[in-house]
């Protein structure tokens, strides 16, 4: 039997399953049962992912982080911050630390009880106002690598309407298809200018195949298309769980918002 809880960023939840001290036969059995067991997790709790936390050295930690559909994800904003949270929640750093991720090694900052930064990988801009034909019109976005790929799409430049979420997931559905945005697909994410610094923003995600309640990669790729547009380097990006903020005065972004732990599980 391994210990596990449950936390969120902004809505975006997860279940953080540390390795650190486990029996190798209690690690090895509960693989062994990969990916029905990721998926029935996630599903019995109603999370968005599913992680496995190891410590390769009192600074370091690397994850093995899975979408609730069973498959892996290079990296996860939100869940990068909430790891940030669990490791200073149960004492198992003393402070910044670094996540071994598929997406390189990033740096997490815990913050005051309740909220947690961390520093992104560096982004990769690799397609400019792209257009996509979905149902005989074109669609016009960039493709943003914050992490994981984000197709991102200015709804007022398309006009769509954010909040009819019915129609934006037919669009989403169209662009997820294998044959677009090559090498890898992309998550699919819009954004509004509301005012000043700061926007609205969906994400309809890769390996949920739907919009989610936050997406911090997807935060950072449209709030990084809005930082070239409104040349500022603080954005806030309202998302449907709560509000995130990115940093872009460094030469790396940086991701801050709120976590929450919500109950301890049992994985037998």
């Amino acid at each position: 039997m391994l210990n596990a809880e449950i936390w969120s960023g902004t809505g975006n939840s997860f279940i953080i399953c540390s390795l650190i001290g486990a029996e190798v036969a209690s690690v090895e059995a509960m693989r062994a049962k990969y990916p029905k067991l990721v998926i029935d997790l996630c599903q019995q709790h109603k999370v968005d992912g599913f992680l496995t936390l190891s410590k390769l050295s009192p600074s370091e930690f690397e994850w093995d982080f899975y979408n609730n559909d069973g498959s892996r994800a290079e990296m996860c904003g939100n869940a990068a911050r909430c790891v940030a949270s669990f490791v200073s929640a149960n004492g198992l750093a003393e402070s910044v630390f670094h996540l071994k991720t598929l997406s390189g090694s990033i740096k997490c900052i815990p913050q005051s009880e309740g909220f947690s930064k961390v520093e992104m990988s560096v982004l990769n801009e690799e397609l400019v106002n792209h257009k996509e034909q979905v149902n005989n019109s074109l669609v016009v976005g960039d493709l943003i690598d914050s992490g994981v790929p984000h197709f991102v799409i200015d709804v007022d430049q398309n006009n769509f309407n954010l909040e009819d979420t019915e129609s934006l997931t037919l669009i989403c559905k169209q662009l997820r298809e294998t044959d677009r945005l090559p090498p890898r697909g992309a998550n699919i994410t819009f954004l509004k200018y509301i005012k000043n610094n700061e926007i609205d923003s969906i994400s309809f995600e890769r390996g949920v195949e739907n919009f989610t309640l936050a997406c911090g990669t997807g935060a950072v790729a449209a709030a990084y298309s809005a930082h070239k547009k409104i040349k500022t380097n603080n954005i806030v990006v309202n998302v449907p769980g709560g509000v995130l903020k990115i940093d872009f005065s460094g030469k790396l972004p940086v991701l801050y918002g709120p976590t929450k732990k919500h109950k301890d599980i049992e994985i037998g």
